[in-house]
């Protein structure tokens, strides 16, 4: 972290450096991904040389508090062991999250018109559930990550049955999308904000 920012950054948000030295990472986490902020500084974020994008730093404090958080969630969400919150389960998926599915193994799928349905090796539909295009188009890495799901846990990769644990970690993986689409959401909300107000300059 840039020091004259970390020493500015004190003055005007009041909270120690220490502190700071975590939450910058957040609130440049979150920053940068936000999808206005990629849009904002497109030019700056894909030239090769000349004046670099940095990322605006708000004098708000309420505002600075509010991107960290989202920083803190996203990176949260991105935790293996984590767990999709229930409600947001259900308002994706329905239904389909508290049943129970026989093992079985998974040959081939189907993703048309926003809804992903698993076939076993006769060809037969084992669950069939619909899912926003947004979540379906979800890329990380220039991967989409239903699609990387679906290719290793088909049986030619995984080389076992399916169980109904792994369809409800399909699930969750649905869920913790669902939530960082969310947050991502939020953070363009807020950067909105920063950008109109006033901003923290280190001096040079």
């Amino acid at each position: 972290v840039n020091k004259k920012l970390l020493q500015l950054l004190v003055v005007n948000l009041d909270i120690s450096a220490e502190q700071l030295t975590d939450e910058i990472v957040y609130y440049s986490y979150a920053s940068l991904n936000s999808d206005f902020y990629m849009k904002a500084f497109e030019g700056k974020l894909h030239t090769v040389a000349g004046e670099w994008a940095s990322i605006p730093v708000t004098a708000d404090k309420t505002l600075f508090e509010a991107m960290v958080g989202v920083g803190k969630a996203m990176a949260n969400i991105e935790r293996k062991e984590y767990k999709a919150k229930d409600t947001t389960l259900t308002s994706v998926l329905g239904n389909v999250v508290s049943e129970c599915y026989q093992e079985f193994e998974l040959h081939s799928h189907q993703v048309t018109d926003g809804k992903i349905t698993l076939l076993d090796n006769h060809g037969t539909s084992i669950v069939s559930f619909d899912v926003p295009d947004t979540i379906l188009r979800f890329e990380a890495s220039g991967y989409n990550i239903i699609d990387q799901w679906l290719k290793y846990h088909s049986y030619a990769y995984y080389r076992k049955a399916c169980s109904s644990e792994d369809i409800h970690d399909l699930f969750n993986l649905i869920g913790r999308i669902a939530e960082y689409q969310a947050e991502t959401t939020n953070s363009d909300e807020l950067m909105r904000k920063i950008l109109e107000g006033k901003l923290v300059k280190p001096t040079k």
